[in-house]
């Protein structure tokens, strides 16, 4: 197990902001982390870097206590937490290399790390001409040069156009599945989230509100709809007091709530008692309907 998320508790001035919260991130996983605002998201990932204190419970690195060994756990870490910050008046390249002597990183890996964010044009620009967009790539080329085995990243989308978008993605899918990078990923783009993550965890008021995993959505019962020629003939088969089954008589509709691999069992049934069936639609379950399900609308108590 990489990084495991302990019953995190955290207060201020007697009110908790975070509670109980408990997840974990395997090797090689993406993990996104969604809720609203005030949920808990950002303060969450500042206790597992060591960026603000909790009051009980524990993160584990590699199965280590940060309690207990805290500089050789925070080694195996990549963050951008919030807005990441550079010096201003350096170029990008002299920001990277500052960094990287930290840390005794060779500045080949510097350069390596820049051309995989797109950034080799524009690494002699001071970063105080940077965009949001071009400081948050320098922000995730920073937080992988000593190449960690955990990535955490804080809504690192902010600032970024489409193209972007795509390439950090693509670059994070790259690094879990090649060099088995966990990485733990907030963000408010839930669609962006759907696409590559994983699993999912949702926060809500500085609890967990679900854990899943994404490929568990397409498998939930959805609303399935048959066309059919007959709509008495169908009245006759199905019982219509059953809850699970909403019959349109002017659209020739059949709607059931069914999980996917009984489509074909009742398309044969329809098609066996002489019921011609013209079309089969299936509702895509989403990330965002389970999101709303799940946090109630965007509530802060």
């Amino acid at each position: 197990m990489t990084l495991k998320v302990n019953h995190l508790t955290k207060s201020i001035k007697s009110k908790d902001i975070v509670k109980d919260v408990s997840f974990q991130v395997m090797s090689g996983e993406i993990v996104g982390l969604l809720g609203p605002n005030g949920a808990g998201k950002t303060t969450t990932m500042k206790m597992i870097v060591g960026l603000t204190s909790f009051q009980s419970g524990e993160v584990t690195i590699h199965g280590k206590p940060i309690t207990s060994y805290f500089e050789d756990s925070i080694k195996n870490i990549g963050c951008v937490i919030e807005t990441p910050c550079f010096y201003p008046s350096l170029t990008a390249k002299e920001n990277l290399i500052y960094f990287a002597q930290l840390s005794k990183i060779p500045i080949k890996d510097v350069e390596e790390v820049a051309s995989k964010l797109g950034l080799t044009q524009v690494l002699q620009k001071k970063v105080k001409h940077y965009s949001l967009g071009m400081k948050q790539r320098l922000g995730i080329a920073q937080a992988l040069m000593h190449k960690p085995s955990i990535l955490i990243l804080d809504e690192p989308f902010n600032g970024l156009d489409p193209e972007g978008i795509k390439s950090v993605r693509v670059l994070l899918r790259e690094l879990s599945t090649h060099t088995g990078v966990a990485i733990l990923i907030s963000s408010h783009l839930i669609s962006e989230i759907e696409l590559f993550c994983d699993r999912v965890v949702i926060m809500k008021n500085g609890e967990v509100k679900d854990d899943f995993n994404l490929s568990g959505i397409e498998d939930a019962p959805v609303r399935t709809s048959f066309y059919v020629d007959s709509i008495d003939n169908v009245l006759r088969l199905l019982p219509p007091e059953n809850h699970n089954i909403l019959i349109n008589p002017h659209d020739r509709k059949l709607t059931v709530l069914m999980k996917r691999d009984s489509v074909p069992n009742l398309l044969a049934y329809l098609l066996k008692n002489q019921i011609k069936v013209f079309e089969v639609k299936r509702e895509r379950n989403s990330l965002e309907e389970r999101f709303m399900a799940v946090v109630g609308g965007n509530i802060i108590e």
